[in-house]
């Protein structure tokens, strides 16, 4: 026979999984700064010029 988790057990576990989930969904305030493009081409250009490829995970903001 399984022993159960105790209710306060639970409710933390809860209260945990909650929080979590609450800030994985806080909208992203440095996406509405706008990608700075200069900088972009600039990076771009020396990396064409070393035949490097680039790929951009986050793109640098103003």
């Amino acid at each position: 026979m399984k022993r159960l988790m105790p209710p306060s057990a639970s409710v933390a576990l809860a209260a945990l999984m909650l929080f979590f989930s609450g800030c994985a969904s806080l909208p992203d305030l440095s996406s509405r700064r706008g990608v700075d493009e200069a900088k972009v081409q600039a990076i771009e250009r020396a990396a064409r010029a070393n035949g490097v490829t680039i790929r951009w995970v986050n793109y640098p903001v103003k």
